[in-house]
């Protein structure tokens, strides 16, 4: 991607220009492998993206552009609750249940893991910001989890 189109908070865009082959890392010791090379705090879900996470009134969150927005749009957090899958939903959702808000945070899963009914506490978590979209015009980023690591 040429460089006047990254934008903060999509800075990690990048076009490869030409990639190495360096070694494979077996899954199950990929959230060990990660863990030494990123900061994965225990976080709540308000927290993430330098804390400039909002939700809207069915739960969803996002970053607006016009409160700032962090300098990255993907990064690695961790919970000290599990996450539920939403089994209302046929897009595959997860729920996080916020006591001190007595609510319950609607996450939506587009990463490529086939879905679990319970991603348990601790679990490495890779939360993403979605592009805004066109016909919004807030521009919006909505949160994502793009995967995780048990």
């Amino acid at each position: 991607m040429p460089k006047e189109e990254i934008a903060p908070p999509h800075t990690e865009d990048r076009r490869i220009i030409q990639e190495q082959y360096l070694r494979t890392v077996p899954v199950p010791k990929l959230k060990d492998f990660l863990l030494k090379r990123v900061a994965a705090p225990f976080v709540h879900p308000h927290a993430l993206f330098d804390g400039r996470i909002q939700f809207t009134q069915n739960k969803r969150g996002y970053v607006f552009p016009a409160d700032g927005l962090p300098g990255y749009s993907t990064d690695f957090w961790r919970f000290e609750k599990a996450l539920h899958k939403d089994s209302n939903n046929a897009k595959p959702r997860y729920i996080y249940f916020d006591d001190e808000a007595n609510q319950t945070l609607d996450i939506p899963h587009v990463g490529f893991q086939e879905p679990l009914e319970t991603i348990p506490l601790g679990s490495l978590l890779r939360f993403s910001l979605a592009r805004g979209f066109p016909d919004d015009p807030q521009k919006r980023c909505y949160l994502q989890l793009s995967g995780w690591f048990l």
